[in-house]
């Protein structure tokens, strides 16, 4: 256990499922010269705070990839969490649930993304220290919405736009980057939607939030890439 609160035990869970429609094979895609999943794995292994972390997957290629990046995956996801429907919240509940029947319980679940390849072991532990602090349900990388959001609108069938807010409406938004969702492991089994309860957010950069899902995505992640690399050259 590397973190000083022994009556907590903080499970870090890499959710990578082996179909994607937009970007076959994204999770073991190489950036960087390495799989896309083992710079989060990599990541996670410089916590102070997570007491384990594991990748959940139904793909046998992506958990020989992450067990090859040093990552435990004790299992493979059943058939049921393995479709587009299965969401986030099911997939930390299967592995809460599959700890717990081996004796093994965990207080607190950190679900982070391998599609965030750019997270900071910094942003992960900061999400679990305010939600130790603070006594949250969950705390979530956001970063503010980057388009004028008092002219932010709808578009009906018509293509007739309909403006959403009054013009003068210039009240910042936000919205959760996927970086890092850290919560207590009672939220993540028992809550109705992750996003209800006591929630409190990490600010994150618009580089660290860099998210793939298309093939622009790796593009530009493998630009901010090279750009931290070349920052963090001696």
């Amino acid at each position: 256990m590397k973190h000083h609160n022994t009556q907590c035990r903080i499970l870090g869970v890499i959710p990578a499922r082996g179909g994607s429609k937009r970007l076959p094979g994204k999770n073991i895609r190489p950036l960087g010269g390495r799989p896309l999943i083992q710079h989060i794995i990599e990541t996670c292994s410089r916590s102070r705070l997570l007491t384990d972390c594991i990748v959940s997957t139904d793909s046998e290629a992506i958990r020989r990839a992450a067990m090859d990046a040093g990552a435990q995956a004790p299992f493979l996801r059943p058939d049921h969490l393995a479709s587009d429907t299965a969401n986030s919240q099911d997939v930390l509940r299967h592995a809460l649930e599959f700890f717990a029947a081996q004796g093994n319980k965990y207080t607190h679940v950190v679900l982070m993304q391998p599609t965030s390849p750019l997270t900071r072991v910094e942003t992960i532990d900061r999400c679990i220290e305010r939600l130790l602090e603070d006594n949250r349900d969950m705390v979530f990388s956001a970063d503010a919405v980057h388009v004028a959001s008092r002219f932010m609108g709808t578009v009906d069938p018509q293509d007739t736009f309909l403006l959403r807010y009054p013009a003068a409406d210039s009240t910042p938004e936000y919205v959760p980057t996927g970086n890092v969702y850290a919560m207590t492991a009672r939220h993540a089994i028992e809550a109705p939607s992750l996003f209800s309860g006591n929630l409190a957010v990490v600010m994150v950069t618009r580089e660290e939030a860099v998210d793939i899902d298309y093939e622009e995505d790796f593009v530009m992640a493998q630009i901010y890439f090279d750009k931290l690399n070349q920052n963090t050259q001696p």
